[in-house]
């Protein structure tokens, strides 16, 4: 799964720490700063700092990863969630000697926040990018054809 561990899924894992303290319903943004989220003290961020080490439902234990507390020492609510991600997804190493553990598929399913559990259309999109990507470009090029015609 090392392979499958990209810097979007470390965004995840920072966001659902951050969440998982502060009980915020705030979408995930990740040029938002933490404060955003509503991180207020050190207390949180400490506690923000364990989840992403420690916790098995959405840390790096679930993608058989580590990292060092040390790395995370600067964590302040003025960080955003891609500053989080980049310092999780650079400074985080593998604890697996397999590199094939669980399929991605698996790993992105179980990642769905309170946010897009709500709407149908994020859910969808979420799960079917690709799907997402085809309609975009259809809609798209039907409007080019529409509109290219209706000048003519």
């Amino acid at each position: 799964m090392a392979s499958d561990f990209t810097p979007g899924i470390a965004i995840r894992v920072g966001y659902n720490s951050v969440i998982d303290v502060t009980g915020s319903n705030r979408p995930l943004t990740p040029a938002d700063t933490l404060d955003r989220y509503n991180v207020v003290d050190n207390d949180q961020i400490l506690l923000i700092r364990d989840n992403i080490i420690e916790n098995d439902s959405f840390g790096l234990p679930k993608f058989e990863r580590t990292i060092d507390p040390d790395a995370l020492k600067d964590l302040n609510s003025g960080w955003s969630l891609r500053d989080l991600g980049d310092v999780i997804f650079d400074e985080s190493t593998s604890t697996s000697p397999s590199p094939a553990i669980a399929s991605r598929a698996s790993v992105l399913s179980d990642e769905v926040s309170p946010a897009t559990s709500n709407n149908p259309l994020a859910s969808l999109v979420q799960e079917n990018p690709m799907a997402a990507v085809m309609v975009s470009a259809s809609i798209g090029l039907a409007l080019g054809m529409l509109i290219g015609g209706s000048r003519r």
